[in-house]
């Protein structure tokens, strides 16, 4: 398309990109379900029994309310801080891929329009394990061990990259396990920052902290991929290997973390909040002695 209307080909790029972005929301506004309590094709019993399940999931973990208490509570949370900057070295790692992707395909004997096409594998892969962990994450209830297993592929990906092993091909490999790696670990940072914020104003607020701060990771990608350093870029592996060093500790932080919340809560050490004045006591989100982290 490049020239049609004056435009070059990799404007068209984004310009079509755009409009699927824009068709695809209109359409989905239509179709995505509500609240169980608002969707018509629901039986009443069955709004019921989605209620119910809903209710028992979040426990008594709602924050309805944004008062000068809640709002202190929820940007003083280590967790949210944690989740972010967890995020933030999963982020790294696929905003770092494009920098660095092009010098690996070119090694290995490409030529442009050929290496655009050996980048669908590596997407491909990702893709499946993405969306498999996803599913046995939700199906076990369970978070941080999925969230490590990207981590650890994403890791060995980043030492072959900082190690430029040989041939070009198990670098080609590290790409795929980057790739795939930090594509299990992003969505399921997400979901577990969620399922630990309650409902109501924390999760909304929690999660705008971790997707942006964590986003913000691009500002470094996008410098430390230095040109005079091409191809072995050790300033840029080594930052991404550390930074996706930062994102495990973080995730393992989390878990023993909430684990410990989860135990005290058990004993009966947090029962003192129910003492709280009601107004109080049913806007603690989170904070509820009845509530329990997800691992």
């Amino acid at each position: 398309m490049d020239g049609v209307n004056g435009y070059e080909g990799w404007r068209w790029i984004f310009i079509v990109e755009g409009l699927i972005t824009v068709i695809i929301a209109f359409v989905a506004f239509f179709f995505i379900a509500p609240w169980p309590e608002e969707c018509e094709f629901l039986k009443p019993d069955e709004k019921a029994l989605l209620l119910k399940r809903l209710a028992v999931d979040r426990g008594q973990g709602t924050m309805n309310r944004l008062d000068m208490r809640a709002f202190i509570n929820t940007l003083s949370d280590w967790k949210i801080w944690a989740g972010m900057l967890a995020y933030f070295g999963a982020d790294h790692s696929a905003s770092a891929i494009v920098s660095f992707q092009p010098t690996i395909l070119k090694q290995l004997g490409y030529t442009s329009s050929q290496a655009q096409v050996h980048t669908i594998p590596v997407f491909m892969v990702a893709f499946v394990l993405s969306i498999t962990a996803a599913w046995f994450s939700d199906r076990v209830s369970h978070r941080y061990g999925f969230a490590m297993l990207g981590v650890t592929l994403a890791t060995i990906g980043w030492t072959i990259e900082l190690a430029q092993a040989n041939p070009a091909g198990a670098r080609y490999f590290g790409l795929f396990a980057i790739t795939s790696g930090v594509y299990i670990t992003m969505p399921v940072l997400v979901v577990w920052n969620m399922n630990n914020l309650g409902t109501g104003y924390k999760r909304v607020i929690g999660s705008a902290f971790q997707i942006g701060g964590g986003n913000c990771a691009a500002l470094v990608s996008s410098n430390v991929f230095i040109s005079t350093e091409a191809p072995r870029y050790p300033t840029g592996f080594g930052v991404g290997f550390a930074l996706n060093v930062l994102a495990g500790i973080c995730c393992t932080v989390l878990f023993f973390g909430l684990r410990a919340e989860n135990r005290r809560r058990d004993r009966g050490e947090r029962d003192d909040r129910l003492a709280l004045p009601p107004h109080e006591r049913d806007n603690l989100g989170d904070e509820h002695p009845t509530f329990r982290y997800t691992l």
